[in-house]
C-alpha cells in the first residue's frame, strides 16, 4: 500500500484558482492547481473539513495505491494485490470512474474493466462472494487515473457530489450547478455587506449560494451522509465536532437579497427551495419581466444567467438588447455580472465589459462578463470611485 501525502479536490473548469484560494482559507497547505482540480497536503482532519465546508469543490479524492502496467494482464495482476477491503466489503457496492490517457491503453473503459475483474475475483476467492456495481449510489467510488504506464487508484471520500447541498427540494429543467454559482459569486468579488440581486433566477441557485455565502452557512449543514463515514477509520467525534462548528458559524443576513423571474413556476420553485434552506424570509422575491424592474437600491451587485438561445429557431437578440437597456436606464450605480453561452447575443447588450472570464455551464463554454454601470462619464465615475 502506497502512502500518498496529498488530497485531490475536483472542480469545474475555470474555478481552479477560486478553489485553491478557498482551500487555503480552510487551512489546507501546499495547494497546487491541476486540471479541474487542486491538490493539498493530506491530513485526516482536512478530508472532513473540505467535504463539509468547501463551496467550490465537487469531490474529495484520496489516492491510496499506484502501480505500473503496460498491458491488460499486468493491470489485472497488479490490481489483485490491492487491499480493496479498507473501503469496500464483499457484500458492498462500487463503481469505477476513470480519467487520463495512455498509449498502452487506448480504451480506458476496457482497461478499467480489467481492474474491476481483478477486484471481484479477489473478493470471490477470499470470501466466496463479490461486491456488485451500482452506478447511482455506490458504497465506494474508485477513481482510476492513467498516465502512460502509471496507474493511480483513489477513493472518493465524498459520496454524492458536493454540489448537492440537500437544500434544493425542487428543480426545473437543467438547473445551474451550485458549485458553478458559488464560484461565480467568489469571482465577482461580491462584498456580502452590499445588496445582491438576480432577476432571472430560474430555480434560485445563485440566490441560495449568495445567501449561504453571506450568512456563512456551511454546505454540509443539511447533508447527513458522506462516503468517508463508511470507512474503517471513520472518526465520528471529529465529524460531529465539525458539524457543531457549522451550526455555530451560521449568522444573520446583514444585507438585502432580491430575486425574481418572468416565469411563475420558476418563482414558485425558487421560493420552495429558499424555504427549505431557511432563507425565504430574507430574500425579497418578485415575479416580473426584467425589462420592467427598477433597481431596488442605489448600489449593489446584479448577477444573471439569461437564456442562451442555442436551439434552432431561438431568437434572443431582442432579449439581450432589452437587458442592456434596463441595465443602463435602471441600474446606474450597480455592478452587473452576466453569464452567457451565446457570444453573439452578448454583443447586443451594448455595453463594454470590464472583465470576462471563461467558464463551463454543463458542457457549454460561457463568458462571465462584468459591467460597471455608472452615471455620467467614465472619467467622473473613476474620480468618485477613487475618493
Amino acid at each position: 500500500m502506497d502512502n500518498f501525502p496529498y488530497i485531490a479536490v475536483t472542480t469545474l473548469q475555470g474555478l481552479e484558482e477560486v478553489l485553491q484560494n478557498e482551500l487555503t482559507a480552510l487551512g489546507a497547505e501546499n495547494a497546487e492547481i491541476q486540471s479541474r482540480a487542486v491538490t493539498v497536503s493530506y491530513t485526516p482532519e482536512m478530508v472532513y473539513k473540505i467535504n463539509m465546508f468547501c463551496r467550490t469543490g465537487l469531490r474529495v479524492l484520496l489516492p491510496f495505491h499506484s502501480f505500473k502496467a503496460e498491458n491488460n494482464d499486468q493491470l489485472y495482476e497488479e490490481a489483485k494485490k490491492i487491499d480493496w477491503e479498507k473501503y469496500l466489503k464483499p457484500q458492498g457496492t462500487f463503481v469505477f470512474d476513470f480519467s487520463g490517457r495512455s498509449s498502452h491503453f487506448t480504451h480506458l473503459q476496457f482497461a478499467s474493466l480489467k481492474i474491476k475483474d481483478a477486484l471481484c475475483d479477489l473478493m470471490r476467492e477470499k470470501h466466496g462472494k463479490r461486491p456488485s456495481v451500482d452506478k447511482m449510489r455506490p458504497d465506494a467510488r474508485f477513481v482510476i487515473h492513467f498516465h502512460e504506464d502509471d496507474v493511480r487508484i483513489s477513493i472518493d471520500t465524498s459520496g454524492q457530489s458536493l454540489h448537492i447541498r440537500n437544500t434544493r427540494s425542487q428543480r426545473n429543467e437543467a438547473p445551474m450547478s451550485e458549485v458553478l454559482a458559488a464560484g461565480m459569486i467568489r469571482l465577482s468579488g461580491w462584498d456580502p455587506a452590499t445588496p445582491f440581486a438576480d432577476y432571472m433566477c430560474g430555480t434560485g441557485t445563485l440566490l441560495m449560494e449568495a445567501y449561504a455565502f453571506a450568512t456563512d452557512m456551511a454546505p454540509c449543514l443539511h447533508r447527513t451522509e458522506y462516503a468517508f463515514m463508511r470507512f474503517d477509520d471513520f472518526n465520528q467525534e471529529l465529524y460531529y465536532q465539525y458539524k457543531t462548528e457549522a451550526r455555530k458559524r451560521r449568522k444573520r443576513l446583514e444585507t438585502r437579497i432580491f430575486g425574481g423571474d418572468i416565469d411563475a413556476k420558476s418563482v414558485q420553485v425558487s421560493q420552495t427551495n429558499l424555504e427549505t434552506m431557511g432563507a425565504l424570509r430574507d430574500v425579497e422575491m418578485v415575479r416580473g419581466d426584467f425589462n420592467k424592474i427598477k433597481a431596488p437600491m442605489k448600489k449593489g451587485l446584479l448577477m444573471m444567467n439569461p437564456p442562451y438561445g442555442l436551439r434552432i429557431g431561438d431568437n434572443v437578440e431582442e432579449l439581450y438588447q432589452n437587458i442592456g437597456s434596463t441595465l443602463k436606464n435602471q441600474f446606474s450605480g450597480w455592478t452587473a455580472w452576466i453569464l452567457s453561452g451565446n457570444p453573439e447575443a452578448m454583443k447586443q447588450i451594448g455595453l463594454k465589459p470590464s472583465a470576462k472570464i471563461t467558464l463551463l455551464n454543463g458542457n457549454i463554454e460561457c463568458k462571465f462578463a462584468k459591467f460597471e454601470l455608472f452615471e455620467g462619464s467614465l472619467k467622473e465615475f473613476k474620480s468618485i470611485e477613487n475618493e
